[in-house]
């Protein structure tokens, strides 16, 4: 992701920084060294993740049931695999 002073930037749209409007095409044809120049910073975008399976990027979703007793009772933990076996069909 590319910013400047520190707001996102998008290709193909037309910007203006310090008074000076930059057309639409401008940071596809720019240089390296020309957007620097302007103060042009990239970002790694934030890593992304399947909510289907993740809680968040680095923690999966239990695949298979879970049994766990808790409190002296028995709790089941329904997993991925049984909850999308039910979607298929």
């Amino acid at each position: 992701m590319l910013k400047l002073d520190n707001k996102p930037l998008s290709y193909d749209r037309a910007f203006t920084h310090a008074g000076i409007q930059y057309p639409a095409n401008w940071l596809r044809l720019a240089s390296l060294e020309e957007k620097q120049a302007i103060g042009i910073t990239e970002v790694a975008d934030e890593p992304g993740y399947d909510q289907r399976f993740y809680w968040n990027v680095s923690t999966p979703k239990q695949l298979g049931d879970k049994t766990e007793t808790v409190d002296g009772e028995e709790v089941k933990t329904t997993g991925l695999k049984t909850l999308w076996s039910a979607t298929q069909g």
